[in-house]
């Protein structure tokens, strides 16, 4: 895999810095309009491409609408309409399927709930919200979908909670909202819940920010919002929180073109670029670090739909420090072996250190925020499965904020405990360039008793070509084979002595590691007693 002309620093276990530099600021750029102009719509997103759904285009109308946008080609398709007419409704999308719930029609507020397949194209009634309601804001955490908020019949704001599973078709309440409102915007970073401005009632906008935890089913207070609004959108990118569009007191929408970013990590707001058409009931939605704003109101009056399409593309963070574990997995091995990564990160500094863990898998990357908090380690057991929920291996980078201390243990999970392996901290200029060759020693091929695997990586900026000496323990050489290796690119070779050179009882054995081309080339070796799965590193020496 080619990860870019960095200058890497490749530690095994534990993991050293590389400094980079990164674009910094935030920019938008139009997009083609929408089919159809309107407000009080909604979007969501699946494989890429954002559904937007229902929505108005005068007072006392509601839509079935639907329209698919692809950012990849920047066009539009219409897709099947919406099961029922509706505007200033909810949608979330659990598992590649959408679901739209409540809503207003001219008869009132609504308890349909309705699931979009977009392979079938079709439409689905499922089990209705126990509380009917417009102005609401819908919100999934682990596959369950939280309908938060909104107006019933009445002028006040709900504190309504109610938690829909697709699996069961069931709804559940939970513990109400800390400030009944309505009209504001919901979002979720790591696994919490942010419930953002709104009101109780009209023309009473509020910049309150509550937080959501499903799995304790409580509510905390955050910092404000600077701005209080209504009629506003929200979405995640990179793990915060963008606040754009609305109305902010008496239905003023030219004031409400400012966009706020909330952080969770250090519960702060700051400014980026304002979005370039203010209007309200707009819908976004969050596509490979851009947010697309889409249609809404410029005047609030319900009589002006819009079908603009805004792109803001989110500068990455700026991660001065980036670090790099030669292989985390999360997977079955031989011998009915289940290996698994814990990574640990230490943050000697007072701040907190945002961070970004990265799988390079077999099938592209993973990646999932984090942040590790002052003065404190941050633990993440099974990070390959548990944190960024995939099962295989790979190299796995940490890019940061600040400077960390890391550190990694690979072990078997068996029922009586193995010790697991660590690697020495290596840098890029303690890696092996053309010309130079390192050793492995204490390797031991023997059936059923021990087996050994090597692991080669290339932390320069050029292709590089190995070449692997296997050899008995008298000095002979077995077999010889050549890897080549992109920058970045890690392979990990199982059993050279059994399946190159054939020799399952081969007893202790060594290799001579040499570099045909390119810089910066690491080696190591796994020696596992396959009686406990228990692995031991041997890392090569000059």
């Amino acid at each position: 895999m080619r990860l870019g002309n960095l200058l890497k620093v490749v530690a095994f276990g534990m993991i050293s810095m590389i400094p980079m530099s990164l674009v910094a600021e935030d920019a938008w750029t139009q997009r083609t309009d929408m089919p159809t102009a309107r407000f009080g719509l909604t979007s969501s997103v699946v494989d890429g491409k954002i559904y937007v759904i229902g929505g108005g285009q005068h007072r006392g109308n509601a839509l079935h609408t639907m329209e698919e946008y692809d950012p990849a080609t920047d066009s539009w398709v219409r897709k099947s309409d919406l099961h029922t007419a509706s505007c200033w409704h909810s949608t979330s999308a659990v598992d590649g399927r959408i679901y739209a719930i409540g809503g207003w029609v001219p008869d009132g507020g609504l308890d349909t709930v309705g699931e979009y397949d977009p392979v079938t194209d079709s439409w689905t009634a499922r089990a209705e919200m126990p509380t009917p309601r417009k102005f609401l804001s819908t919100s999934v955490v682990n596959g369950k979908i939280y309908a938060i908020g909104g107006l019933d019949s009445g002028d006040a704001g709900l504190a309504t909670v109610e938690e829909f599973d697709p699996t069961s078709n069931t709804w559940t309440t939970k513990a109400d909202m800390p400030t009944p409102r309505m009209l504001m915007s919901t979002a979720v970073v790591d696994g919490i819940i942010y419930a953002i401005g709104g009101a109780r009632r009209t023309h009473t906008e509020l910049s309150i920010v509550q937080a959501y935890d499903p799995a304790t089913d409580t509510w905390t207070t955050k910092a404000p919002m600077p701005t209080a609004r209504v009629f506003f959108s929200t979405s995640v990118v990179n793990g915060k929180i963008y606040a754009m569009g609305g109305c902010t007191g008496n239905y003023d929408v030219l004031n409400s073109n400012t966009v706020e970013v909330f952080d969770p990590v250090t519960n702060t707001w700051t400014l980026t670029d304002d979005l370039p058409n203010p209007r309200a009931a707009l819908t976004t939605s969050a596509v490979n670090g851009r947010i697309y704003a889409i249609g809404g109101d410029p005047w609030a009056d319900w009589e002006h739909p819009v079908s603009i399409v805004e792109e803001l593309t989110v500068a990455p963070p700026e991660y001065p420090y980036i670090y790099w574990l030669e292989v985390a997995a999360s997977l079955p091995g031989s011998y009915g072996s289940q290996w698994v990564t814990d990574l640990v990160l230490f943050n000697e500094a007072d701040t907190v250190a945002t961070v970004d863990l990265v799988l390079h898998g077999e099938d592209g990357q993973h990646t999932a925020p984090a942040s590790v908090a002052a003065g404190a380690q941050g633990v993440f057991e099974d990070v390959v499965g548990g944190s960024l929920q995939y099962q295989g291996k790979g190299p796995l980078e940490v890019r940061s904020t600040l400077s960390l201390r890391a550190a990694a243990r690979t072990y078997n999970l068996a029922a009586e405990g193995t010790f697991g392996q660590g690697f020495a901290l290596r840098t890029a200029d303690q890696g092996l360039a053309a010309g130079e060759t390192a050793w492995l020693l204490e390797l031991r091929q023997e059936q059923d008793r021990f087996r050994t695997n090597l692991a080669v990586a290339n932390t320069g900026d050029a292709d590089a070509s190995v070449r692997i000496h296997l050899m008995a323990t008298d000095g002979r050489e077995v077999h010889v084979f050549t890897l080549d290796l992109e920058p970045g690119e890690l392979i990990q070779d199982l059993e050279p002595f059994l399946r190159r050179a054939g020799r399952p009882d081969l007893g202790w054995g060594l290799a001579r590691v040499e570099v045909m081309t390119g810089s910066g080339v690491v080696a190591s070796a796994s020696v596992i007693d396959s009686r406990t799965n228990d692995a031991t590193t041997v890392p090569m020496q000059r």
